[in-house]
């Protein structure tokens, strides 16, 4: 099983895996690649469907003012989220901030009403007893493939075009 981001890249570098769908910013150092975006996410927010918030089209910054928030934790995320939660918790600072190592536990701590989780779109995990909600903002996590600008084969190509297809790019 491959774990975290520095794995995935270490596989890519080892020629262990082809394409590695993920943000921009950690495939930076991977020398001889290729990077397409195929989405901009999204900042959202997650709360349970009980909250009182959960009806809101979207989230702004004073809504998360004096809650519980829940961020990925700083050592497991890319620099574009960091940045946000940076941006978060200087414009919240009376808020709690609570990590999490992964979306998976965020979104249960905001399923068990320990507060809101806030994290990009693409990683959010559906769930009917959740309510996933727009953080108003415009900043974004860039989200794409990366493959070896080396790979000239068909299958590659193709890869890259339904890619694009799926994303609606």
């Amino acid at each position: 099983m491959i774990q975290g981001r520095e794995d995935f890249s270490a596989y890519f570098l080892e020629k262990k895996v082809d394409f590695l769908f993920t943000v921009k910013d950690s495939i930076v150092k991977l020398p001889n690649t290729e990077y397409q975006e195929l989405h901009k996410g999204k900042f959202v927010c997650v709360v349970p469907k009980s909250y009182e918030c959960s009806g809101k089209k979207a989230i702004t910054f004073q809504d998360l003012a004096h809650r519980n928030l829940i961020l990925l934790h700083p050592s497991d995320c890319p620099n574009e989220m960091l940045e946000m939660e940076k941006k978060i918790i200087s414009q919240c600072p009376l808020s709690t901030v609570l990590y999490s190592d992964n979306q998976l536990s965020g979104c249960t701590m905001a399923k068990c009403g320990v507060g809101i989780a806030i994290m990009p779109d693409f990683i959010c995990i559906l769930d009917p007893e959740l309510c996933i909600i727009p953080l108003e903002t415009d900043d974004f996590v860039p989200y794409g493939v990366v493959w070896n600008k080396k790979d000239r084969r068909k299958e590659t190509y193709d890869l890259l075009m339904t890619s694009k297809e799926v994303y609606g790019q």
